[in-house]
């Protein structure tokens, strides 16, 4: 029982910090809008941009990567950490703003005007969509994992019959409301055709890959408590259940591959969106 309980705490928080990662409404989740890291400042306060992302505000102002950030503003930032500037920028820029940066560079002193980018109708609805797709499937993929230790625990006894039977349903209820707020995802408007077939369909796999695993949860449930206690079905589970598993996994890969094209189809990959969007 105590171990049944530690793992769902670990279970709860991993939902918490996948929700609290995402940000409010969703508009939170990038961790710099200007598209520059810096280092921490050496001892003269400079700050060495790290890495400037592509099509972002930074590149656009003719920032590079091993610049030497002197400036904000005409301001001087040697009593603020990398993180500070880099968060007052993103602010700055999320808000409609613009920031006027001295640089040091290979060709010596650069004053260069960072301002907000300015994406297309189009891109912009298409991120969007994209984003709260990942996040509503991060959230169904917990309630997955927890139906994967809560039947693991049943099997090996570990947890009470009660316990089980309270919190096999909530998990089903979890699964089945991310699979309806997946489903209810509105396409993007101002794209093309393609893009919008390609976005139904991927909404669709996803939403389909809920519905079989709520499918494969309710086999588990009903094969753990026939099976309560033995502990060397554990072994066998897969022998019934695994058919129902590897079809809920195949949909799920086929709706990532289908995402990374609807973000290829707007020159982004995933590992940009977090940063860019």
């Amino acid at each position: 029982m105590k171990k049944t309980r530690v793992a769902f705490l670990v279970s709860f928080l991993v939902l918490l910090s996948v929700t609290f990662m995402m940000g409010n409404a969703y508009g939170e989740m990038n961790f710099s809008v200007s598209g520059l890291e810096l280092g921490e400042p050496d001892e003269g306060g400079k700050f060495l941009v790290t890495r400037v992302y592509e099509d972002s505000p930074a590149e656009h102002a003719g920032i590079m990567a091993m610049d030497l950030l002197v400036e904000v503003d005409h301001l001087s930032i040697t009593d603020k950490s990398a993180s500070e500037v880099e968060n007052a920028l993103s602010r700055r820029l999320g808000e409609g703003g613009s920031a006027v940066l001295t640089l040091l560079g290979n060709s010596g002193k650069v004053v260069t005007w960072l301002k907000p980018a300015r994406y297309s109708i189009e891109k912009r609805e298409t991120l969007d969509f994209c984003q709260k797709l990942i996040w509503q499937n991060n959230l169904a993929n917990a309630h997955w994992e927890q139906a994967n230790q809560l039947f693991r625990e049943a099997i090996l006894g570990n947890v009470s019959m009660e316990t089980f039977e309270k919190e096999m349903p909530q998990i089903a209820q979890g699964i089945t409301q991310s699979r309806l707020a997946i489903s209810g995802l509105s396409l993007p408007l101002h794209t093309s055709l393609d893009v919008v077939a390609l976005c139904a369909k991927t909404r669709n796999l996803y939403a389909n890959t809920q519905f079989l695993r709520n499918d494969a949860r309710a086999k588990m449930q009903d094969y753990a408590k026939a099976r309560w206690g033995d502990k060397t079905f554990i072994q066998k589970r897969w022998d019934k259940i695994e058919p129902a598993v590897m079809a809920a996994d195949k949909r799920y890969s086929h709706g990532d591959i289908m995402l990374d094209q609807v973000l290829r189809s707007i020159g982004y990959d995933r590992g940009r969106l977090s940063v860019e969007y």
